[in-house]
């Protein structure tokens, strides 16, 4: 049976497949058995969750409405 572990100082972290950025006062509870990876910065987090999880990043433009990037 896996534990749940629970973070609460600020920081950068890939939980499993997630990126996760934790600022004071936030709290992140997971399972004793997920991959947790720590970061310094949050362009390094993004970095390397977008290099790890590229299928997260693809934006289908024939079925998204334009306007939602619009900036």
């Amino acid at each position: 049976m896996a534990h749940e572990i629970t973070q609460t100082y600020p920081g950068f972290f890939i939980i499993d497949s997630h990126a996760v950025e934790l600022v004071p006062g936030q709290v992140v509870s997971y399972r004793n058995d997920a991959a947790v990876q720590t970061f310094n910065t949050a362009e390094e987090m993004r970095t390397a969750h977008q290099l790890q999880f590229p299928d997260q990043y693809v934006v289908d433009l024939a079925n998204t409405v334009y306007d939602e990037y619009i900036v």
